[in-house]
């Protein structure tokens, strides 16, 4: 009887030990993964910001993202009501 639970006793301990090296372990290729996670979309988002450049560079100021010409889109207008909320006082020059 004493052997038996020495016997549980020692694979409760080991079952522990185990679990808490294996969550350890299963923290690292968590960390791991969302960094490389981390690193791709940084990785896509500075392609695409590369893209925009050179295509920008590519039309030679051809095409002006603002100016007197340009078309307010919904997040600007979305900014510029916010702007309007936070400051009364500010002008629409």
């Amino acid at each position: 009887m004493l052997t038996r639970m020495a016997f549980v006793a020692g694979a409760g301990i080991g079952y522990i030990l185990g679990a808490r090296a294996g969550r350890e372990q299963y923290e690292k290729i968590m960390n791991a993964a969302a960094m490389q996670k981390a690193r791709e979309v940084a990785t896509a988002r500075g392609n695409e910001f590369m893209d925009t450049a050179k295509h920008a560079l590519h039309m030679g100021g051809e095409e002006k993202a603002s100016g007197p010409g340009r078309q307010p889109t919904a997040p600007d207008r979305e900014v510029h009501n916010a702007q309007q909320a936070a400051n009364p006082t500010w002008s629409n020059t």
